[in-house]
């Protein structure tokens, strides 16, 4: 039940644009750190002797302490498994665009959420800016521990700014899971972003 239920939230489209500002370690920790509690709670109460001071205290420290060592835990396995793909050479597609007027800010952000959806990206989340965030190949989530590096979940972000008269727009494509060494993620994601600035005719 547990395990369903947390794959379920490190899958939840909804929470995807939580996932574009928390790293993958730190959410998969605090996502750890949320099921330890109940999965402790169903372990250990039933053993306590109900009425015991020294056991209440006991529990209540097992409490306090489980989540903080289930994030610890796995915020740090998570680190160490992603340290061979950043040093293997992975990095996420980036790509921006400074010095735009707010009409063709607005534009850009149009032309490449309708290129994104068009390409069968998913939008999980949009802002009134022009901002939003979309995912494709959600369903390999769940069918293999490992992906190929040219067929995995993605997660594209545009992120707009406006200062003054001038504007930006931040597009960024990553592998939504962990990349344990980089067996052509990285290309794959700069096709991929070149696609989309292709089709919403933007420079490049």
């Amino acid at each position: 039940m547990f395990s369903s239920a947390i794959f379920g939230v490190l899958t939840n489209p909804s929470l995807e644009r939580m996932r574009t500002y928390i790293p993958y370690p730190i959410y998969a920790g605090l996502v750890a750190a949320f099921f330890a509690v109940p999965c402790v709670v169903l372990q250990l109460v039933p053993h306590f002797p109900t009425g015991d001071p020294g056991a209440a205290s006991s529990l209540s420290g097992v409490l306090l302490s489980v989540p903080v060592i289930s994030f610890l835990a796995i915020a740090t396995l998570s680190t160490l498994l992603s340290f061979g793909g950043w040093i293997s050479g992975y990095r996420p597609f980036r790509k921006c665009w400074t010095h735009l007027s707010d009409e063709e800010l607005s534009a850009a952000a149009l032309r490449l959420r309708a290129t994104a959806e068009a390409a069968g990206y998913r939008i999980a989340w949009s802002g009134a800016g022009g901002d939003f965030v979309g995912v494709s190949g959600m369903a390999l989530e769940g069918n293999a521990a490992l992906h190929s590096g040219s067929h995995f979940p993605v997660r594209v972000c545009l992120r707009t700014r406006r200062r003054a008269s001038r504007g930006e727009a931040d597009l960024r494509l990553e592998n939504r899971t962990v990349v344990l060494w980089d067996t052509g993620e990285r290309a794959r994601l700069a096709e991929l972003g070149a696609a989309l600035i292709a089709g919403a005719n933007l420079p490049e």
